[in-house]
């Protein structure tokens, strides 16, 4: 019984000698937690975005690559996922600067 429980004991700081040796925080038994997407309301969404809602409607119309909104409950309740969202955003074409154009000061 004795001997059983020293290599019970041994696995065990072998276990902890292996964490701390690891240089990521993370053994291998370890995956990193990822957060849930938060659901956001069509306000949070705006404020993400800096648009108002009526340019936040019109994408919804128009551009194909908005995020779909999910339905909670039977009410008129939508959300859409902060992950897509940012995700939206990201994608974007950003602007150059035109050559012609001075940068205000």
């Amino acid at each position: 019984m004795k001997t059983l429980r020293s290599k019970r004991r041994r696995k065990l700081e072998e276990g902890f000698e292996e964490k701390a040796n690891d240089s990521s925080g993370l053994n291998s038994e370890h995956k990193a937690i990822r957060a849930p997407d938060r659901a956001l309301t069509t306000r949070q969404v705006c404020q993400i975005l800096g648009i108002g809602k009526t340019r936040f409607y019109c994408a919804i119309v128009r551009d194909p690559d908005f995020p779909i909104p999910i339905q909670l409950g039977r009410a008129l309740s939508l959300r859409y996922l902060e992950s897509e969202v940012l995700n939206y955003l990201k994608s974007r074409p950003r602007l150059s600067l035109i050559s012609g154009h001075r940068e205000s000061k």
